[in-house]
């Protein structure tokens, strides 16, 4: 046997490995550097509805405390208020930024429960007695806020 035949024998059957050895190398690689985009994408999603239903979840605690307030105003210190007072105004501010940012992650469902949240919360501020302005604010917090869950859930294929 010569060596030119034996180097062309021998390409024959290593050149092919060669070939699909790098092949599958690029695909799982490429598959898996989409799967990493995909997990990460879904933890973003998963993050920003987690930080709007906490958010929400306080500013339905603040009213629901608010509206105790209303009905026996002995319940809670002065001290006491002025806690929750300062926390509502910084969950109104982490909300504003929560929602802002939430349009790059969240559905358009979801969007849309946020929407008709603040239609609501608006049309609750228009009222001049200050217990019914609180009664249909909580109302729209606990409809935006088991709305937000159920969309979240749908969004991210958690049952």
């Amino acid at each position: 046997m010569d060596i030119p035949t034996f180097l062309a024998d021998s390409a024959k059957v290593i050149v092919p490995g060669i070939v699909v050895a790098v092949v599958a190398s690029l695909v799982t690689v490429r598959l898996s550097i989409r799967r990493f985009h995909a997990e990460k994408w879904w933890e973003r999603k998963e993050e920003a509805y987690s930080n709007l239903i906490d958010i929400m979840y306080s500013l339905k605690d603040y009213t629901t405390k608010h509206l105790v307030h209303e009905e026996d105003p002995e319940r809670f210190t002065k001290g006491e208020r002025e806690i929750w007072e300062s926390e509502w105004r910084e969950f109104g501010k982490r909300y504003a930024r929560a929602r802002s940012l939430a349009s790059m992650h969240l559905s358009k469902d979801a969007m849309a429960v946020l929407k008709t949240y603040e239609d609501e919360k608006a049309r609750a501020s228009e009222n001049d007695d200050v217990y019914r302005w609180m009664d249909d604010d909580l109302s729209a917090c606990t409809k935006c806020l088991e709305a937000l869950i159920a969309a979240a859930k749908a969004d991210l294929g958690v049952k």
